[in-house]
């Protein structure tokens, strides 16, 4: 997750001064645990 909040900052994705927990933030949030999971892994978001 600390990893795609900056992604989204960067990218333009945050129009304000806060973090919402929506699709957008999870997407980009599996992505980045997609490519570093292990079989064994599960996403706990919460």
């Amino acid at each position: 997750m600390l990893l795609a909040v900056p992604g989204m900052a960067e990218a333009g994705d945050l129009g304000q001064n806060q973090i919402r927990f929506d699709p957008a933030l999870l997407e980009r949030y599996m992505k980045f645990f997609a490519a570093v999971r292990e079989e064994s892994d599960h996403a706990n978001i919460c």
